[in-house]
């Protein structure tokens, strides 16, 4: 909120044009954001969301993460306190007003496979929350083949998905008059 507030108040920025992008579990906080500040956003593009991280980073798909990011590093976390500070995306989706593009990567069986498959969420989650929000809104899908969860610039499809990325703010942040 302090950086949107931020924006906002730079006379360098114009504050009918700030889009908001999240990714992962940041998507459910980007969209909780976004309901609540229509007139502070102005368009928002989703990478990798499921339908609830908190019932995700409670069940037993999630042991693997916490086993690589905290435990084996002897962290100790309580998932339940854990998963206090995360916003569900199926609870604001349909919430959201602004123009919202939800990209997620899919695998392609006539390329070869991404570096790992995505562990961390499966497609039928995204396609469900896809499914979701074009029933409830005007939403916008993307699919790109043979990307992965976490797109860093090293991975082949990052191009893609930056374009993608920049088509997309481009189109629904248009100047203003």
């Amino acid at each position: 909120a302090s950086v949107i507030a931020y924006l906002h108040d730079q006379p360098d920025v114009d504050s009918n044009r700030i889009g908001l992008y999240g990714k992962s579990a940041g998507t459910g906080i980007s969209l909780e954001y976004a309901a609540g500040h229509p007139n502070q956003i102005q368009s928002i593009a989703l990478w990798g969301t499921p339908l609830t991280y908190s019932q995700w980073f409670l069940s037993h798909k999630a042991d693997d993460f916490f086993e690589h990011v905290f435990w084996s590093r002897n962290i100790s976390v309580n998932k339940e306190r854990f998963c206090q500070h995360f916003s569900d995306p199926i609870t604001y989706v349909s919430q959201v007003t602004q123009p919202l593009l939800i990209a997620c990567p899919a695998p392609d069986p006539y390329a070869p496979s991404p570096v790992a498959p995505d562990k961390w969420t499966t497609p039928e989650e995204q396609l469900q929350l896809l499914s979701y929000s074009i029933q409830s809104r005007s939403a916008q899908v993307a699919i790109i083949k043979g990307a992965v969860h976490t797109m860093y610039s090293d991975l082949p499809k990052f191009d893609e998905y930056a374009q993608l990325l920049v088509n997309w703010f481009q189109t629904t942040l248009t100047p203003s008059s």
